[in-house]
């Protein structure tokens, strides 16, 4: 990050850095697209689903001020989903509780600061399932304190976004109670702990 001073004004021009995982294996085609503005995202977004594809994925971030859209687009089948971005805390818990009274699950959250408060994007499909759970908004204790709650109750870890707002860091995250292999997770880790 550079800061320039001009005046007594000073602008701090983000450099933005992304990381990805990709693996090696047969699945339905699928788009990427990374840094859309919000206008662009949306055309993106109308185009895609407009050929069949489904968002699968989503995350955002403000880097110098304005809001860049990241996600992912699969081509599959699946009952009805909806995608909903750029929500207020209140926004995205009165989506969540509309949702989830309609029989839709919550597959992806993603936090993010924008303007100084917390935002989220989010994808709901109806379908079935596991039963699962959800929270946001929670600091780096409660989020350990919420995850070995769900451990200790058969619930998994199967999304979690990490966001920092007003120099805080906040969780949001998604758990279901299924079965599977030994696993761990951390949180909090500093950079040169994830080499």
């Amino acid at each position: 990050m550079k800061a320039f001073k001009i005046g007594l004004t000073a602008v701090i021009f983000v450099v933005e850095r992304y990381s990805a995982l990709w693996i090696k294996e047969a699945g339905p085609e699928w788009q990427a697209r990374a840094g859309l503005s919000e206008a662009d995202y949306q055309k993106t977004f109308n185009d895609l689903v407009k050929q069949g594809f489904r968002l699968t994925w989503i995350s955002a971030h403000e880097a110098n001020g304005a809001v860049r859209y990241e996600g992912i687009w699969e081509k599959k089948a699946g009952g009805a989903w909806e995608a909903r971005g750029n929500l207020s805390s209140t926004e995205y818990q009165q989506a969540f509780d509309n949702y989830t009274k309609q029989g839709y699950r919550l597959l992806h959250v993603s936090g993010y600061s924008s303007g100084g408060s917390p935002h989220f994007a989010a994808i709901f499909e109806k379908s079935a399932g596991p039963a699962w759970t959800a929270r946001h908004n929670m600091t780096s204790s409660q989020y350990q304190q919420a995850f070995d709650e769900m451990s200790k109750q058969g619930y998994r870890l199967k999304d979690l976004s990490g966001y920092n707002v007003a120099g805080t860091d906040y969780y949001a995250a998604i758990w279901e109670k299924t079965n599977g292999p030994w696993w761990w997770a951390r949180n909090g880790v500093p950079d040169a702990g994830c080499n």
